[in-house]
């Protein structure tokens, strides 16, 4: 019974000794690709061992990983970016660098609309501040500058300092509609940058597909707009590699 239960120990402690050679310490920093800043207290998954971690002050974080580890980096605020452990970290002299996107939300278009004062029942119009100055020659709404609110007696009063810019309807206006502009043009400018790298006629060089299932192949891919920004031109041939393997066999 003692000669089977060294036996066992000793098969045991060999798995053991096998297992902790295929891991090894994965360091990383995740850091904001527009501002170089670290993102703290990002949410690390490792999806395929249903583990998890977060980031640390300085954006650092750390663990054992094994080969072929599928990881998944999420921030409020910003894309999700998913990579996989491959051999190539293992010889890494720094942590490994992940630039997350901030999100760009695009709302609806909206239209401002004026009731008319017969809705309900004549109710008052509520609209920009307006004071009668009598000691301001320009226009007193415009809150960009000083504007003194005389007292009752004629003699100056109080000052009203620009911040009430922020009350004025058509200046909200404007800036909403700078910032659907910005957004706007950040998607045309990242759907530029993906059809450069990742086109009809790359993909067609890569796998000689035919035409008439060519994009369905491209939608099959599915790939993440960070995967194939980060990607080298190897790096991506070898995504659709293997992703025309698996098209192949669906």
């Amino acid at each position: 019974m003692s000669k089977y239960f060294a036996l066992f120990c000793l098969i045991l402690c060999c798995s053991t000794l096998k297992g902790q050679d295929l891991s090894f310490q994965f360091e990383a920093v995740v850091l904001d690709s527009d501002t170089n800043e670290p993102v703290a207290f990002a949410t690390i998954q490792v999806l395929n061992r249903r583990k998890g971690l977060a980031t640390k002050p300085n954006g650092q974080f750390s663990f054992q990983a094994l080969l072929n580890d599928e990881i998944k980096i999420s921030s409020i605020g910003y894309q999700e970016y998913v990579f996989m452990i491959t051999e190539e970290f293992k010889d890494l002299d720094e942590p490994f660098k992940i630039d997350l996107t901030p999100r760009t939300y695009l709302l609806d278009s909206v239209e401002v609309i004026h009731w008319s004062d017969q809705f309900y029942l004549k109710r008052p119009i509520w609209d920009t501040l307006k004071f009668d100055n009598p000691f301001q020659t320009d226009n007193p709404t415009d809150w960009t500058k000083t504007n003194i609110i005389p007292n009752s007696d004629g003699n100056a009063g109080f000052t009203i300092t620009g911040f009430l810019n922020s009350f004025d309807k058509d200046l909200r206006q404007k800036k909403y509609l700078q910032r659907f502009k910005e957004a706007e043009k950040f998607q045309l400018e990242r759907k530029a940058q993906l059809e450069r790298k990742f086109n009809k006629t790359f993909v067609k060089e890569i796998t000689d597909i035919d035409d008439r299932v060519l994009d369905e192949f491209m939608a099959f891919c599915n790939f993440r707009d960070g995967e194939i920004l980060r990607a080298t031109e190897y790096e991506l041939t070898l995504m659709i590699l293997r992703k025309y393997e698996a098209f192949l066999i669906r």
